[in-house]
Parts: C-alpha cells; structure tokens; sequence
C-alpha cells in the first residue's frame, strides 16, 4: 500500500494507519482514552494524556483474538464436540448451531468450519448470545471467558500507559458489543473493578467518521502525514 498509492495518486497525501487508531479518533478525538474493539477479532489502543499510546491484542485468531466472535464461535463448536464425547455438559448449542447454520449432521458442520471457520465462526456469536440468555451453561461458560479476555486486554492498555487511577473514557467498539446483555454487563464490571474512574460506553458514531476527520488534518497540514506501516 505504500508503494502502491504514492504511484497512483501523485499529487494525493498518502497515510496509511490501523482500524484501531481510526477506532480511537473516531471514540475520544485526540484526547486521551482507550477503545477496546471486538468484532470478527479483537484489540484494545489507548491514549494517555501524555500522548503516549498502548496497544494489547490484534494479533489474529490463531494467537489471540480473545472476547471476537471468531473465538466465541470456536469455543462454541468446541463445546458441542466435548457434549457429544461426554467429556463436557449437554448444551442445547448442539441443536441451535446446525440449525442456524442450515447443516444437516455434525460431519457437515465440522466440514464446513474446517473448510471456511472465516465465514463459520463468527456468524456463531449471536446463537452463543442466545444460548445464554436461555441461561444455557456452556454459553455462559464462554461468553463469561470472553468478558475476562475482553477486560483483560483493556487493561492491560491502562496500566501501560499509567490510567489507572485516572478518569477516562473507555469506548466499546465492534459488532460484539450491544448484543449481549450478559457479555456486556460482565465486561462492564471487569474494567471498573480495575479502573473506578473508567467511564465506559459503546461507540455511537461509525469509525468511518475518525478516519475522515484524521484525513482531513492530514490535508490541512500535509508535512505531517509521514506514511507508516499498518
């Protein structure tokens, strides 16, 4: 990308910056904060009133990626494996996952995570979401795990760059924020119990916005839009 959009757009300011830094302005400005973002993966940045910035997390579905809906759904069919080899407890996510994912058997749906756990995985969140909500153990077990993994990762961003005493905003940002009373409460409680002056809030105002207005500082002061690596 580096290369290639200098050589397009000769006459165009090029910068080339991470979604979660586009999360950030989009959440807090230029001011000091911290977004945590969890969609198909997961990752939180910060800011601190230094202007230093932190990063935790985004490093893929293989190494991490905790609290995503790519591991929501792993972990998901991974629990109807272990009921079906009554090694785990019986989950009615036995019967929701093939039926939401129009699979016929077992060997389908392994199959098909196999082939495409891109596609699979995520599209898995909401019947994990309703699992729960049925107050179905697994579910719970898993959503439970990611609130932790989610909170964890938020942390970690805060204590690096000194925030923990401080007040701030904390902004949740991604698809799997808002959808799940049980996730989100739990969440809500890890960050406070480890920063009481985190101001916690879902992203209310797409991310498109951030880059747009990152762009248009970049335009009004060209020399300072030296390009990075993303």
């Amino acid at each position: 990308m580096l290369v290639f959009l200098p050589q397009e757009f000769p006459n165009a300011v090029s910068q080339v910056i991470t979604d979660y830094e586009i999360a950030l302005e989009a959440a807090v400005g230029a001011g000091l904060g911290v977004v945590l973002i969890a969609g198909t993966g997961s990752a939180a940045y910060g800011r601190n009133a230094a202007g230093e910035t932190a990063r935790a997390g985004g490093y893929g579905p293989w190494v991490g990626d905790e609290g995503s809906a790519f591991e929501i759904g792993r972990r998901a069919v991974a629990a109807v494996a272990r009921s079906r080899d009554q090694a785990g407890p019986v989950t009615s996510l036995t019967e929701m996952i093939p039926a939401a994912l129009d699979c016929a058997d077992w060997d389908e749906l392994t199959q098909r995570s196999m082939k495409n756990p891109d596609e699979i995985f995520p599209a898995l969140f909401s019947v994990v979401a309703k699992a729960a909500d049925a107050e179905d153990s697994a579910a719970m077990e898993i959503l439970f795990t990611s609130a932790i993994g989610l909170g964890n990762l938020a942390m970690v961003v805060v204590r690096r760059l000194g925030m923990k005493e401080q007040e701030f905003p904390l902004v949740k940002c991604g698809g799997v924020f808002g959808h799940s009373r049980i996730l989100d409460a739990l969440l809500d409680s890890v960050v406070v119990s480890g920063a009481l002056r985190a101001k916690v809030s879902k992203l209310e105002i797409s991310p498109a916005v951030g880059a747009a207005r990152i762009a248009t500082r970049f335009a009004e002061a060209p020399a300072q839009a030296s390009p990075h690596g993303a």
